[in-house]
């Protein structure tokens, strides 16, 4: 998908004019496309990975069936959106529970070091201590994990906008990579003029094609595809392709729409296999996509 560098309303755009006739042909563009805007929703931070109870939610959640409904791609959406507010639920509870943890460590290790102090500390104590300082270490650790994950997700969320965030990345970009200047025998150039006009002879003398006479093919003899290669390219598409090519994927690239990475579907592989096979081959078969399902970037590598 391109950018289309346009935005759909004023909040959209910062630090530059709006311009309302072409949002509202923006806008108008998108609705007789049939198009949708979909924001990024919702975070997986892979530090929960590491967490015992997040593998039973995952387990729990994706097993709950969805009543009434026969689309295989309804199906995997609404699954997806279950197992999403689970998650927001038990990260609520978790982050909660963690600022207790921490405040409860931070008290007891500052009372212990009072003993240390007075010169009465014990070796249990001591003992405590050393446990204090390792749980506030595996808080932080994982806190650290989410850090470098959410930089990815603000890029995600923000980078493609027309925002502040967009426009320092990209001055950061530019003056990492502008020519101040070449070198051209001995003698050096920063006039900007001068820079061009170096750049454009020496492309135009790389990239000069000479006139000659090219010969041309006329032949029927080519290899052509058997019956059976045509059959084997129109085959259905078998869940071991599926499974090589979601690890073709990177796992921790910026998210889906969904909010769902590439790693989650390594990860929990054996549990959701069997709905995302019959996602894709609802896609084959019927040759569309539900407007409603967000998640099309497994679609897509399959291509």
């Amino acid at each position: 998908m391109g950018d289309f560098n346009e935005v759909r309303d004023a909040s959209e755009r910062l630090g530059s004019v709006f311009n309302e006739l072409d949002a509202r042909e923006f806008n108008q563009f998108i609705a007789e496309s049939e198009l949708n805007d979909m924001p990024l929703c919702g975070k997986l931070y892979h530090s929960w990975f590491e967490l015992n109870e997040f593998d039973s939610i995952v387990k729990e959640s994706w097993v709950n069936p969805t009543v009434g409904v026969s689309n295989d791609m309804v199906i995997f959406k609404k699954k997806l959106q279950f197992l999403k507010n689970n998650f927001k639920k038990w990260n609520r509870e978790r982050r909660q529970a963690n600022e207790v943890t921490k405040k409860k460590l931070n008290d007891d290790s500052m009372a212990i070091d009072e003993h240390i102090s007075q010169a009465v500390v014990s070796d249990e104590e001591i003992q405590n201590r050393f446990q204090c300082f390792k749980k506030l270490r595996d808080l932080e650790h994982l806190e650290n994990l989410d850090l470098a994950q959410k930089a990815k997700i603000k890029w995600g969320v923000e980078g493609d906008k027309n925002s502040k965030f967009f426009h320092a990345a990209i001055n950061r970009r530019r003056r990492q990579t502008t020519i101040r200047g070449i070198m051209k025998d001995g003698l050096w150039i920063d006039d900007p003029v001068h820079v061009n006009t170096e750049f454009y002879d020496h492309l135009r003398s790389r990239f000069k094609v000479e006139s000659i006479s090219r010969p041309s093919i006329m032949s029927n003899s080519f290899s052509k595809l058997s019956a059976d290669h045509i059959s084997f390219l129109d085959a259905p598409f078998t869940i071991e392709e599926i499974k090589m090519a979601v690890w073709d994927c990177g796992s921790d690239k910026a998210p889906n729409p969904d909010g769902f990475t590439f790693a989650f579907f390594k990860r929990y592989w054996k549990i959701i296999k069997e709905d995302v096979f019959r996602l894709v081959m609802c896609f084959q078969n019927r040759k569309q996509i539900h407007l409603d399902v967000t998640h099309l970037s497994l679609l897509s590598s399959l291509k």
